[in-house]
C-alpha cells in the first residue's frame, strides 16, 4: 500500500500543478470576481469577443463621471456588453457625444417584463430624466412569455409582468456557487459542461425539407403576441420617457414583429429606434456590427463599430426628445 501510495504521488503532484497553472490562466483570460452588493470586473478573452467590463456595487457598468439627471439603459446582454471594453459599449459612447450620464444597468438574458417589474426601484433609485429600452423580436414573443424568469402573463383578460419565481438552492448548488466564486477552474468547467448539455438536446444538424425557426421550448405556446401591449405597458412603467432600441438580426429581412414595432411607434408618437436603417452602410463597406474576430461574422452581439454605430443613432434620436446641444 505504501509502495502504491508512493508511486500516485508524483501523478497527484503533476496533477495539482497542471490545475494551479489552468486556474492563473483562466483568471487572466476569462475571470469573474465580486457578488451581489459588491464591485465585479469580468474578464472576456475567450468564446465571443475579448472585453473586459467593471460593475460598481450597484450593477451599474462603470463609466467617467458626468453632470446632470442621468439617462437610464437597460436590456439585456446586448446593453450588458460584456464582449466589449468599458470604453466602447454605446453606453460610454452616448455618454460622450451628449455629455450627459448614461447607466448601463443590462443583465443578459433579461426580459420586457423584468424591465416593468423593476420600473419602481430603478425610477427610485436612479431617477433617470429618460429610459432607454433595448430589445429584439424574441424579446416580445417566446422569450417574454418563458415562465421560469420574469415574464408575461394573460390574468383576466389582461396582460401582467409576472416577477420571476423564487429560486431554490440546495446543500449541491449551493456549494457549486461557492466554488465558482472562487475558481475560475471551476466555474469554466461547469460552464462547458451545461453548454454540452444542452446542445445533447437540440435538433439534428442535417435533415431534409425546410427548417423552420426554432421557438424556446419553456414559453407559453401563442398564435399572436400582444406586441403593442408590452409597449405599451413598458412605456408607461418609464412615464412615458423612453426610447425603444430595436435590434434586429443583420442577416435577416425585416420580419412582422419588427413591422408592428415601427407602426405602433409611429401610430402613438413614441421614441424608436430601429438599429436596421444602419446596415447598408455596414454591407457597402463589407463590414458588420454583429461578430467577433473568434466568432461568427453577422451574428452574435454587437461588435465596438456596432455600439458606435448604436450610439450615434440614439445621439440623434436623444438630441430632439432632450433639446441637448
Amino acid at each position: 500500500m505504501k509502495r502504491f501510495a508512493i508511486t500516485l504521488l508524483p501523478f497527484a503532484a503533476g496533477l495539482l500543478l497542471a490545475a494551479g497553472v489552468f486556474e492563473l490562466l483562466l483568471r487572466q483570460l476569462l475571470w469573474t470576481t465580486g457578488g451581489p452588493g459588491q464591485a465585479s470586473t469580468l474578464v472576456r478573452r475567450l468564446d465571443e469577443g475579448s472585453g473586459v467590463s467593471h460593475r460598481d456595487a450597484r450593477g451599474i457598468r462603470v463609466a467617467p463621471p458626468a453632470p446632470g439627471p442621468p439617462i437610464l439603459a437597460i436590456g439585456d446582454s446586448f446593453t450588458e456588453a460584456s464582449q466589449v471594453n468599458d470604453d466602447e459599449v454605446f453606453t460610454a459612447r452616448l455618454q460622450s457625444i451628449l455629455g450627459v450620464r448614461v447607466l448601463n444597468t443590462g443583465v443578459a438574458a433579461r426580459s420586457p417584463a423584468d424591465y416593468i417589474v423593476l420600473a419602481p426601484k430603478l425610477k427610485r433609485e436612479l431617477q433617470p430624466a429618460w429610459t432607454i429600452i433595448q430589445f429584439n423580436d424574441s424579446d416580445l414573443t417566446d422569450d417574454g412569455f418563458v415562465s421560469s424568469k420574469a415574464h408575461f402573463e394573460e390574468r383576466n383578460g389582461k396582460l401582467v409582468a409576472v416577477a420571476a419565481p423564487e429560486a431554490h438552492v440546495g446543500r449541491v448548488s449551493r456549494l457549486l456557487g461557492q466554488l465558482r466564486a472562487h475558481s475560475a477552474l471551476i466555474n469554466y468547467g461547469i460552464a462547458r459542461l451545461e453548454l454540452f448539455h444542452a446542445g445533447s438536446h437540440m435538433p439534428p444538424l442535417f435533415r431534409g425539407g425546410v427548417v423552420e425557426k426554432l421557438t424556446n421550448p419553456l414559453a407559453t405556446p401563442r398564435d399572436n403576441y400582444p406586441v403593442e401591449t408590452e409597449l405599451a405597458m413598458l412605456s408607461a412603467a418609464y412615464d412615458g420617457r423612453v426610447t425603444f432600441l430595436f435590434l434586429p438580426p443583420f442577416r435577416e429581412e425585416q420580419n412582422a414583429v419588427e413591422q408592428r414595432v415601427l407602426a405602433y411607434c409611429a401610430a402613438e408618437h413614441l421614441s424608436c429606434v430601429d438599429f436596421r436603417t444602419t446596415f447598408d452602410d455596414f454591407r457597402r463597406r463589407g463590414r458588420s456590427p454583429y461578430g467577433f474576430t473568434n466568432s461568427w461574422f453577422g451574428r452574435g452581439h454587437l461588435n465596438a463599430e456596432g455600439h458606435r454605430a448604436v450610439a450615434e443613432l440614439l445621439a440623434r434620436e436623444l438630441r430632439t426628445r432632450l433639446r441637448t446641444p
